[in-house]
């Protein structure tokens, strides 16, 4: 052992000093010493050291530190080291693992500088590199082998490529080319051919020996993976796909796409629903005559075919094709259900469907395939992102499209619902991926019934599946319906009888549902008995005999009548015995066997998605850090609030302004303003990026309106707020564009015509209320005062305003999508002025906004139809010679004085402004009058008896001239004009406004300050407006119903019209009381309407 004599080690180089040259390592037999590898580079000295000291030992911080930043080439030298010691240790001792007599040797040798100590490594650690070397493997879905050797591989931490032939079929003859089998699995290290599992196992034995020893040997002195089976390339579709993909077209696929072209597809309005891109059975028959110069039963029967293979859909339902002109078909691609199906793709499959079982077989096996490679063992935990990434995925969903018009009607009863079971959970996966969770990682529910498929020409959601389908057609917990009503096509779909085992085998994602699995249609029975017992043997069922409490998963209680005829839990618990282990299984018949009572607790279901790992520790918030931020945070928060507690109006808040306040009172934002206008007659909010300044006082209203009136338009920010629903109208613009479009409607509303016109439509519509009313008193009927105005005044406008009958004051109510539309636009739009993130909203299409785009576009497909038949008609009229025929409505005046120049977007614009102004704001005020006057019995029988009085004496006096005074005072509530503002200003009280924010006086609070009206303004007192009993007008800019200066309303003269003759005959003929426990509200629109509507019940005067 004290023997100094070096024994260079054989088969290395060595220069003419006998030093090694290859690998600078000297062996002796006491190991104490091994020179630096020639291939690490040689140490170097701080920067900071003397450099001439350069020759001095080297710092040890200073090498450890360079070891660390090289740790792999230090890893890689100390192995060849090793390697070199092992051949020249006496007594040939061997550094095998696996060699129990060395087992816990320690060899110590030194590097300059540091201390390295080696131990061999145990036998349970197994984790080594490839070396470099491609493993590979062939495999397929399901297979028990190949999991295995996924599982052995994972284990030992090796990087693998898997090729699934049933995923990528196109491998399938590399597999047998390589292999002369389709047998697998079938193992490769670069190109060479290892075996399959039994080969792996052999490999295996002596602690991974022989299999390091393969994964580690070189040919040639490197690793070559060129001859290996490549990976799976993202983004390429097999070739099999490609060439049924090129097969001949059949004809009548090519006859369809010619019917695309060439049918007259267009909008129609069929039952009083606007009904869009379809055509009529007729026009199909005559293509198909003109085309194929076939028969007429023929074309039938060649229609009926296209319905049968979805190709088209009666727009009603029907399934079976008629000839006629009152029979409506559209394309699959246009029904309006098809933009909401995550299967399609902007165009529907036309090929010839696949066979449903070839379909479910297809799905079973891309499915498996994806969970075996992205899914834990025991399907705990799925890896959504990795799965989303995937070719697996990728070419599921471009499978996906073949099931548009799939016939499902071939299926048997097991293959249906395997199919189902099967296309449930692979739903849901694509659900979590595209739609992904709710709050806090919980999964979204809605995504149950909004997430669709087009399959076999109609939508499936996974709630439609699982309870239309597999549950037989059962109402889902807390549903009032089923999910197909009887002439749904979809209910011939549903299982003949209902396998309680089904709810074993769907999992909806969330950690408390059954494993994901994917069923086979010739074992899905005994698949489903397999999943119930795997179910119970975890977390279905527990059980506690001290309490005789038996704990269940709530799917018992929600679906408790699928497993058995009545909800009987201790029937339920028979059932399950079948299913659980012995020892939950003997508990549970101990419980029954007793007499006495067994309780029934059920578990807390767990909503949270099943993920692909736990949340890391290292990405936890520093909490100590957090408080301390939290706590800074309050304390600005405060000084803030603290430094405004002497301003008079809302307190803001930073970067908020006062938004928070401003929502918090938003349903009552009025009422909000009288309390600080009444202290201060301007009130300044800050809200981000803007501030809104409100006005009561009237002289500031006159600077605003009348001195000042250039620099206060309706503004941009105005504009941008309004635009989606007033576009350029006279409402919403200013300039050029506002004095022409005024100019145009000021000679319009001065024509005798129109005058005359309106007289006899606002008489008509008057007497059409007047009659349900009647027929309400007569039956003791409750009505919607609100309502019944509504309709009056919209089909008032439209007749005045376009000459279109629109027929919603029928006796029978109709229901009117475009005023729904309206009203809920009306509202949105409000709600701009206060929501600071609803441009972020519009841009991602959500939340209001989105509601926003659904209601303009009923309220677009409106207006433009009534454009499009008005033109038609004054064009109709004009070739015809007949120009007394055109109606004397607003609409058809404009179009006449526009000329080419009106285009539909002009005049659409028109159209809304007017109806805006002409039905929402009498129907309103006449509201907000009625409710007043009832409520104020002495106004009531007052009005009555004058009317009564002139009534008889055929005159004109104080009866109506008082109506008129409370429908003016009415009117205060209605509305609020914001205006924008160009350039700094100072009000005449001193306010000073800023460029770019909004000025607002209101209405509603101006009729409400004891500075305008005097200490009885809350009161509502007609008799204010008379002097010595003659009607006194008020200042417009202090009774700013109608506006003032040069917007002064135009319709003023027309809106008294109308509402004096309704007043007339209302406060005549009836009497009304309001319904017990009705509140009555405003609600925040531009128009301030009863959010709740009036509910009255009526009495008929004498």
């Amino acid at each position: 052992m004290g023997s100094e004599v070096e024994s260079p080690i054989p088969n290395e180089n060595h220069d003419s000093n006998g030093n090694n040259v290859n690998n600078d390592v000297t062996v002796t037999k006491t190991l104490t010493i091994v020179q630096p590898h020639s291939l690490l580079p040689k140490p170097a000295p701080p920067a900071k050291l003397n450099s001439n000291n350069r020759n001095d030992a080297v710092s040890r911080l200073a090498v450890g530190k360079f070891f660390r930043q090289r740790s792999n080439d230090l890893s890689s030298a100390i192995s060849r080291g090793i390697s070199s010691i092992k051949q020249s240790i006496e007594n040939d001792e061997s550094f095998n693992k696996n060699d129990k007599d060395s087992s816990g040797d320690v060899t110590e040798f030194n590097l300059p500088g540091v201390k390295v100590v080696v131990t061999d490594k145990k036998e349970n650690d197994v984790s080594f590199s490839t070396k470099g070397r491609v493993i590979s493997f062939f495999s397929r879905s399901n297979c028990r082998d190949c999991s295995a050797v996924r599982r052995l591989f994972r284990e030992r931490g090796l990087r693998f490529v898997e090729i699934n032939v049933d995923v990528y079929v196109e491998r399938e003859k590399e597999l047998v080319d390589r292999t002369g089998s389709k047998t697998v699995p079938k193992i490769f290290f670069d190109g060479e051919l290892i075996g399959g599992l039994v080969e792996l196992n052999v490999m295996m034995r002596n602690g991974d020996g022989e299999l390091r020893r393969r994964l580690l040997r070189e040919e040639g002195g490197k690793c070559s993976g060129a001859d290996a089976p490549a990976a799976p390339a993202y983004g390429f579709d097999d070739d099999v796909a490609k060439d049924e993909e090129e097969e001949e077209e059949g004809e009548m696929v090519r006859v369809v796409r010619v019917m695309r072209q060439r049918l007259p597809i267009q909008d129609r309005w069929i039952k009083m629903k606007l009904v869009r891109n379809c055509f009529s059975g007729t026009d199909l028959v005559d293509f198909l005559l003109h085309h194929l110069h076939s028969s007429r039963p023929k074309a039938v029967e060649i229609g009926k075919q296209l319905c049968q293979k979805h190709f088209i859909h009666h727009v009603l339902g029907e399934n079976d094709f008629e000839e006629g002109n009152n029979n409506f078909y559209r394309f699959l691609e246009h029904e309006p259900f098809i933009t909401k199906c995550f299967n399609f793709r902007g165009a529907t499959n036309d090929s010839e469907p696949k066979a449903a079982a070839e379909l479910c077989d297809r799905i079973t096996k891309i499915m498996s395939a994806i969970l075996e490679s992205y899914a834990s063992d025991d399907r705990k935990h799925v890896d959504y992102v990795a799965i989303s990434k995937s070719e697996e995925f990728r070419r599921y969903v471009n499978m996906t499209q073949d099931l548009q018009r799939v016939d499902l009607l071939e299926l048997s009863e097991n293959e249906k619902l395997a199919f189902f079971l099967n296309l449930y959970n692979a739903m849901v996966i694509h659900a979590v991926i595209r739609v992904g969770v709710g709050q806090e990682g919980a999964i979204n529910r809605r995504s149950f019934s909004d997430f669709l498929y087009l399959i076999g020409g109609h939508p499936y959601s996974p709630s439609t599946i699982k309870n239309g389908i597999l549950r037989s057609n059962r109402r889902s917990p807390y549903s009032l319906v089923k999910p197909f009503s009887t002439g749904d096509p979809r209910l011939e779909l549903a299982l003949l009888k209902m396998n309680p085992l089904i709810h074993f085998g769907i999992c909806n994602g969330t950690k408390s549902s059954p494993k994901v699995r994917f069923f086979s249609p010739h074992r899905v029975a005994e698949e489903l008995r397999g999943a119930a017992r795997e179910f119970f043997a975890n977390d279905g069922i527990e059980v506690n005999l001290e309490k005789r409490t038996v704990y269940l998963s709530p799917i018992f209680k929600w679906y408790g009548m699928d497993f058995g005829q009545e909800r009987n839990i201790l029937n339920i618990l028979n059932w399950m015995i079948s299913y659980l282990d012995p020892n939950k299984a003997g508990l549970v018949t101990h419980l029954l066997s007793d007499a006495a009572s067994v309780n029934i607790s059920y578990k807390n279901y767990d909503w949270f998605l099943k993920m692909g790992q736990e949340t890391s520790p290292s990405l936890e918030c520093n909490m100590g850090s957090l408080v301390l931020l939290m706590l800074m945070f309050v304390s600005w928060m405060l000084i803030h609030r603290w430094s405004q507690r002497n301003n008079k109006g809302p307190k803001t808040w930073p970067f908020l302004g006062s938004v928070i306040e401003l929502l918090m009172n938003y349903d009552r934002m009025h009422d909000w303003l009288v309390q600080y206008l009444a202290k201060s007659k301007t009130v300044v909010v800050q809200m981000p990026f803007t501030t809104h300044t409100y006005i009561a006082d009237p002289v500031n209203v006159e600077h605003v309106l009348k001195t000042n009136f250039n620099n206060y338009p309706k503004g941009e920010v105005y504009h941008s707020y309004m635009e989606v629903l007033l576009g350029d109208g006279i409402f919403n613009v200013d300039g050029e564009l506002w004095r022409k479009q005024r100019k145009t409607a000021s000679l319009e509303f001065a024509s005798r015509n129109l005058r005359d016109f309106s007289t006899k439509v606002f008489r008509e519509y008057a007497l059409k209320l007047s009659t349900i009313l009647s027929q309400a008193s007569f039956l003791n009927k409750e009505i919607d005062m609100q309502e019944l105005l509504m309709r009056m005044t919209l089909d008032s406008i439209c007749k005045v305003g376009f000459g279109v009958e629109i027929g919603t004051l029928a006796p029978n109510l109709p229901e009117n999508s475009f005023a729904q539309a309206f009203d809920t636009a009306n509202t949105i739009v409000t709600l701009r002025f206060i929501d600071p993130l609803w441009r972020i909203k519009k841009f991602l299409n959500i939340g209001s906004e989105a509601q926003l785009e659904r209601s303009m576009k009923a309220i677009d497909d409106f207006t433009y139809n009534v454009i499009r038949r008005r033109k038609a008609e004054i064009e109709l009229s004009k070739n015809n010679g007949q120009q007394s025929k055109i109606k004397h409505d607003i609409l058809s005046r404009f179009i006449e004085l526009g000329g080419n120049n009106a285009t539909d977007k002009s005049l659409r614009d028109v159209v809304l402004n007017f109806v805006i102004a002409g039905r929402d704001t009498t129907a309103t005020t006449l509201s907000w009058a009625i409710y007043m006057v009832m409520t104020h019995a002495h106004v009531a029988d007052k009005l009555y008896l004058e009317l009564k009085t002139f009534e008889e004496n055929r005159a004109k006096d104080e009866g109506v001239t008082l109506n008129q005074c409370d429908i003016g005072d009415s009117e205060s509530f209605n509305q609020r004009d914001p205006k924008g503002v160009l350039e700094d200003d100072v009000l005449p009280d001193g306010t000073k406004i800023k460029a770019g924010g909004m000025v607002t006086y209101v209405p509603y609070s101006m009729g409400r300050m004891e500075y305008n009206w005097g200490p009885d303004a809350p009161s509502f007192i007609p008799e204010r407006w008379f002097k010595d009993g003659v009607l006194q007008n008020e200042s417009p800019f202090k009774f700013t119903a109608f506006q003032g200066g040069p917007r002064i309303c135009l319709g003023k003269d027309s809106a008294y019209l109308q509402m004096r003759m309704v007043m007339a005959i209302l406060c005549r003929f009836y009497k009304f009381n309001l319904v017990a426990g009705h509140q009555v509200n405003y609600r925040m629109m531009t128009i301030l309407s009863m959010a709740h509507g009036l509910k009255l019940t009526i009495q008929r005067r004498l």
